[in-house]
């Protein structure tokens, strides 16, 4: 690869754009780890407080304590909490949430974007990543010029689209030296974990991991989807 190729390891300032607390570490965790250690300023700009659809569970002050844990684990991260309501932002006017994403961009002025899939199950990852594409668009003065998608289990392995549509990632960052400040992060999040075999269980999504690390010739992997590259 040309040294002249923008990749995402080589992002010093990246954005996770994250329908809810604990996406940010489902789908990208290890990378975000990776980033951090290698230097790299990053940032989660969380849509909603994801608790609004999880009744008897967490409220959203816990919610923030528990992102605030994780980011701490993946080794400190600069978290924006978002206005919107869970699984409700099909509720709002799409051009609401570009507005709040280029508001916050414009301040973070970020090299790299991930976010989720357009095609995952969960309404609220499909109008992120909408919404997203709509910030970023490829204008003079825009900071953003790489944008990957991530997986999330149980919303991008169980999407409802047609199998054209659904995540082919591209791209497998090594994180297998990053595994446990994922596993730790996870743990922050200790509502959101399911018993095996859900796919969000710790077991899963450690094979996940490792699936994805032998598709590429890896221990363990953490996969993307390429978006948009620009140089």
């Amino acid at each position: 690869m040309s040294s002249q190729t923008p990749t995402l390891m080589s992002m010093r300032r990246v954005c996770v754009a994250a329908a809810h607390p604990d996406d940010e570490v489902l789908g990208c965790g290890g990378t975000i780890a990776r980033l951090r250690a290698q230097g790299a300023e990053v940032s989660v700009l969380f849509m909603t407080d994801g608790v609004g659809a999880r009744k008897g569970l967490s409220d959203s002050a816990a919610r923030k304590a528990m992102s605030t844990k994780a980011a701490i684990e993946l080794g400190g991260l600069n978290l924006v909490h978002g206005p919107f309501a869970d699984n409700a932002m099909d509720e709002v006017p799409l051009l609401e949430v570009v507005q709040h994403i280029e508001m916050h961009f414009a301040l973070l002025e970020p090299d790299a974007v991930i976010t989720h899939h357009g095609a995952d199950l969960n309404i609220d990852h499909e109008i992120t990543y909408r919404a997203v594409m709509t910030a970023c668009r490829p204008l003079a003065g825009k900071t953003v010029h790489t944008i990957v998608s991530m997986e999330v289990p149980s919303a991008t392995d169980w999407s409802a689209s047609p199998v054209a549509l659904r995540f082919a990632p591209q791209i497998f960052v090594d994180v297998s030296g990053y595994v446990n400040e994922k596993r730790a992060a996870l743990t922050a999040y200790q509502d959101e974990l399911r018993a095996h075999p859900h796919p969000r269980s710790m077991r899963g999504m450690e094979a996940l991991m490792t699936l994805r690390g032998s598709q590429a010739g890896l221990d363990q992997a953490e996969a993307f989807e390429l978006i948009r590259a620009l140089r």
